[in-house]
C-alpha cells in the first residue's frame, strides 16, 4: 500500500500543478511495471514465475489504486482553514476504516494468487520490500515538503 502511494506522488504533484488538485489520478502503469520487474529480481524469480508474478502484481496494484482513489480527499480534522464538525470528523474516520478494510480484503484476495508463485518467505520479503520502498518515498516527500515550506518562509521574510 505504501508503495502505491509513493508511486502515485509524482502523478498527484503534476495533477495538482495542472488543476489545483481537482483532477483524478491515473493508474501509474509504467511505474508499476518497473516495480514488478524490480520485485521479481529481488525475489529471484525467473521465466514463467516472474511473468506470472508481474501480471498478478500489476492487477493487485490496480485494485489497491482504485480502493485508495475511492477514499481520496477525506480531510482529517481541518478543511481549508476551517474546523470540521464532530459529525464530519466521525464520518471521515468511518470512511478511512472502510478504505483500510477494502485494502485488507484486496491483499487477502491476492494472497492465494501470489502463493502460486511465491513461497511464504518470499511473500514476506515482498511485503517488506513494498513497505520499505513506501517508507523511503514517504520520507522523501516529507523532506521535499519541508524544504518547500522553508523556501516559502524565507520568501515571506524577504518581502
Amino acid at each position: 500500500m505504501c508503495l502505491l502511494i509513493a508511486s502515485m506522488m509524482t502523478v498527484s504533484l503534476s495533477c495538482r500543478a495542472n488543476d489545483k488538485g481537482n483532477c483524478k489520478r491515473q493508474f501509474p502503469e509504467e511505474n508499476v511495471k518497473k516495480e514488478s520487474r524490480l520485485f521479481a529480481e529481488k525475489l529471484k524469480l525467473k521465466g514463467d514465475s516472474a511473468e506470472i508474478f508481474q501480471t498478478v502484481f500489476i492487477e493487485y496494484r490496480r485494485q489497491i489504486h482504485e480502493a485508495l482513489e475511492a477514499n481520496r480527499g477525506v480531510p482529517r480534522w481541518r478543511q481549508k482553514g476551517r474546523r470540521l464538525t464532530e459529525e464530519q470528523v466521525e464520518s471521515n474516520i468511518r470512511k478511512r476504516f472502510a478504505s483500510a478494510r477494502a485494502i485488507l480484503d484486496i491483499r487477502e484476495k491476492f494472497y492465494p494468487r501470489f502463493r502460486e508463485v511465491l513461497s511464504p518467505s518470499q511473500y514476506e520479503k515482498f511485503n517488506f520490500f513494498e513497505q520499505s520502498v513506501g517508507d523511503r518515498m514517504r520520507d522523501e516527500h516529507k523532506r521535499r515538503s519541508n524544504a518547500a515550506d522553508k523556501a516559502r518562509l524565507t520568501q515571506k521574510e524577504q518581502r
